[in-house]
């Protein structure tokens, strides 16, 4: 009988629990978030971030942000059918964001300039 040692065991388990597709797809979603995003909190990234005003109110869609209101509307409105893949894909995007220590930073006030 072989012995299976507990460092074998354990990442056996997990590609046993996640589809290997979904684990690919947020691994990758994840990198390249990393990638393409600010280093820093406030900092520009490669790809610039979707910040509006409204009024006296500065609002900042984070990528994190977009990628939760994405899989929410497309699995409850049932317009997309997604794959093991995209759906890794976007929780690397939103695990990603969420890294930030700005992360619940979606709504903030404007400073007044007199």
């Amino acid at each position: 009988m072989v012995k299976a040692s507990k460092k074998k065991i354990i990442p056996l388990l997990t590609f046993s629990v996640v589809p290997n597709l979904t684990f690919l797809g947020g691994v990758l979603g994840y990198y390249l978030c990393k990638f393409l995003a600010g280093k820093k909190p406030g900092e520009q990234g490669k790809i610039k971030s979707l910040i509006f005003s409204f009024k006296n109110w500065k609002i900042h869609l984070h990528h994190w942000f977009l990628g939760v209101l994405f899989l929410f509307f497309s699995i409850y409105f049932d317009f997309l059918i997604f794959s093991q893949f995209f759906i890794g894909f976007l929780g690397g995007v939103i695990f990603q964001g969420l890294t930030y220590p700005d992360w619940y930073r979606i709504v903030a006030k404007l400073k007044c300039q007199n």
